[in-house]
């Protein structure tokens, strides 16, 4: 009986790990520009899955201009956006905007708690509303699973979206 339940219980991990278990409907993290600071959010991202979301603006001084910096100068800004999903990784990157633009995607970070990161890639897109950094953990257990942090800009808003 023992044997039954172990390899029941393994079947529903790996299908669970792999991939199995997903939410049809994703949720995101809607973080507001203009209000800007430091923003924190729990998405579900499927069964009992919370990820935490954080997204902080990055404060830059423009030496050239000291402290006198012109307005468009404040708009444009560089976030740090950041991903952790408990027991399995902590994922960040950084993005820069300007003109409601995502201009660069860069410093990306990707820690696997349990397992290793045979694979990861920060891309932004050529229209600039979207940038993502996609990678793989290698669970331990002969599977691997491939998980997304994507930002994109819509107005004055910066959403992130788990997969």
């Amino acid at each position: 009986m023992k044997k039954k339940w172990f390899g029941l219980t393994l079947m529903i991990g790996m299908f669970w790990i792999t991939g199995g278990f997903t939410a049809e409907a994703e949720e995101t993290f809607t973080y507001d520009i203009l209000e800007g600071g430091e923003q924190t959010a729990y998405v579900e991202t499927g069964i009992d899955e919370k990820m935490k979301i954080t997204i902080e603006e990055i404060e830059t001084v423009d030496s050239s201009k000291g402290m006198f910096r012109s307005l468009a100068a404040i708009q444009d800004k560089s976030y740090l956006i950041k991903g952790s999903l408990p027991f399995i990784y902590d994922a960040s990157y950084k993005i820069k905007i300007k003109s409601k633009r995502i201009t660069r995607a860069y410093d990306y970070s990707v820690s696997a708690v349990a397992g290793t990161v045979p694979y990861r890639r920060l891309t932004r897109y050529n229209n600039g509303l979207k940038a993502y950094l996609q990678f793989d953990i290698d669970h331990y257990i002969l599977t691997t699973r491939r998980y997304q942090l994507t930002s994109t800009i819509e107005g004055n808003n910066l959403v992130v979206t788990p997969r």
